[in-house]
């Protein structure tokens, strides 16, 4: 379908040139335009921010590490201690 647009002098010259830099058509670039007009693509999701796991042992109330041995009894919770 061919139509008439009218455009400034200088947006014409800018189209003209980034066609001649991308290697295509004007038709081929106000079309391409025309699209992602019309069909924007979606906005990136968020970044996931993941909490830090790292192990201080210098850290003031750091926890401790368990020898493989301790690791049933740690997992049993009626070993634990009392909650207060």
């Amino acid at each position: 379908m061919k139509t008439t647009i009218e455009l400034s002098e200088a947006l014409f010259e800018q189209a003209k040139a980034a066609a001649r830099a991308q290697q295509t058509t004007l038709k081929a670039l106000i079309e391409s335009g025309l699209r992602m007009a019309i069909h924007p693509k979606a906005t990136p999701a968020a970044q996931t921010v993941w909490p830090d796991l790292s192990f201080h042992p210098q850290a003031a109330n750091a926890g401790h590490l368990l020898e493989p041995s301790q690791w049933r009894e740690a997992a049993n919770p009626s070993s634990w201690p009392a909650q207060q």
